[in-house]
Formats: structure tokens, C-alpha cells, sequence
């Protein structure tokens, strides 16, 4: 696949989703961008409501920042040193590529990861309680694209699809987002257990990796 890529800067939530949801609509070849966050704060998954997952008034208050993603999953923690990216590319629906293209991104992170020295997981590993499966927190759980090191989850794939197109959106934990987002929550949230089962590149390395730096291995590892 010929990727034509777009290297982005840092933006607040509602403006990388609308940027995202704009590259879906327009592009007619395959186009990856890379972009980062220029706060902490938090995206939804499409499926989900506001205000069942968000105290509003709370989030205003500590001057949080939210928006839902075209995408699906849950809640992500975005800090504003994460590395997302989202992929728009064609499919072809009789021959079951909507797996496939999971598979191929989960396979381009991995190999990533793998260069600036973290050895992710062969499959995701993250031990799940029963009353875990339907976690409204991304990264409490891993689906089986998903990436996970030593058993936490570093990395959430989620995806869009029409007939024949895809997009898919993804967040690589560089480093932890600040605890004040776990306070505009509208449900009961156990930050420790949600501290135990993910990881950021930061608590692995001892150093963040850049935007720059990662947005290059991801073009080397997808020409």
C-alpha cells in the first residue's frame, strides 16, 4: 500500500476528531496522519453518551477537555505528550479486510515499539475480571489487536467503517495523563486498578518519545 502521510501537530480533542473525521470523508488514497494532544484530556468512544461518562460541570472546572471520536472503545486518557495516529485506506468487504487491517496496524505498532527497544506482547495479555468485559476505560482492556507489554496495555486500535472505507484512530501511551481527568468521571473509577493494567513508554524507557521521533518510525515501518 502507497501511504501518503501527514504529519500534524498538537491540537485539543475536538479539533484532532474533526480533522480525523474530515481525512475520512475527502482522502481518496490511502493517508495516515500522526498528531498529539496540546493538553491532557479525554476522548469517548462514538458509542458512548456524554453524560453518562462525563460530570460536565466537574470537567469545566478543572478546565478538562473532551470530545467523542468517530471511532469506537471507550474512554482514553490522553496526556499531552500520547502518540496518535489515524489510518483512512479502502477495503474490499467480501474479503473480510476489516480483520486484516487490524491486524496490519496492530502489526505496524508492535514494530515500532520494537525500535525504540519495548518487545510487545506475541498477543494482547491483559488478565480481565468478569465485570471487567464491558469497561467503559479504554485501556482497563485489550482486544486482541490491541498491544500490551508484560501484560499491560500500551496501545488501543478502534475503527470506522463504511462499505468500503476505513478509518482506523490509535493512541500509544507515551507517558501517564494528569490524574485530574479521573475527577470529571461521572461512575466510580478505580485508578489503581487501571494504573496496574496499562503502561506508557515513559515508565518502560525512562524517556518520552517524541512526535517527531515516533511519527518517523512509523513511516519507515509502513513504506
Amino acid at each position: 500500500m502507497n501511504w501518503s502521510f501527514v504529519e500534524d501537530g498538537k491540537y485539543g480533542p475536538s479539533e484532532n476528531m474533526d480533522k480525523d473525521l474530515d481525512l475520512f470523508r475527502s482522502c481518496n488514497m490511502p493517508t495516515a496522519r500522526f498528531y498529539g494532544w496540546d493538553s491532557d484530556c479525554i476522548t469517548l468512544g462514538y458509542s458512548q453518551t456524554v453524560l453518562d461518562e462525563i460530570d460536565v460541570a466537574e470537567s469545566l472546572a478543572q478546565n478538562v477537555r473532551f470530545s467523542k471520536r468517530p471511532t469506537g472503545g471507550g474512554l482514553v486518557f490522553h496526556s499531552n505528550g500520547d502518540f496518535t495516529f489515524s489510518f483512512v485506506f479502502s477495503v474490499d468487504r467480501s474479503l473480510n479486510t476489516f480483520k486484516n487491517a487490524y491486524d496490519n496496524t496492530s502489526g505496524i505498532v508492535k514494530t515500532v515499539l520494537r525500535k525504540i527497544g519495548i518487545e510487545p506482547d506475541t498477543e494482547a495479555a491483559l488478565p480481565l475480571d468478569p465485570e471487567d468485559l464491558n469497561s467503559n476505560i479504554c485501556f482497563s482492556r485489550a482486544m486482541a489487536h490491541e498491544i500490551t507489554v508484560s501484560g499491560k496495555k500500551i496501545a488501543g486500535i478502534a475503527q470506522k467503517s463504511t462499505r468500503d472505507r476505513v478509518l482506523q484512530q490509535g493512541t500509544i501511551s507515551v507517558s501517564r495523563a494528569d490524574d485530574r481527568l479521573f475527577k470529571v468521571l461521572s461512575k466510580p473509577f478505580d485508578v489503581d486498578k487501571y494504573r496496574q493494567r496499562s503502561v506508557c513508554i515513559k515508565e518502560i524507557t525512562g524517556e518520552k518519545a517524541s512526535l517527531k521521533e515516533l511519527s518517523l518510525l512509523f513511516k519507515q515501518s509502513m513504506v
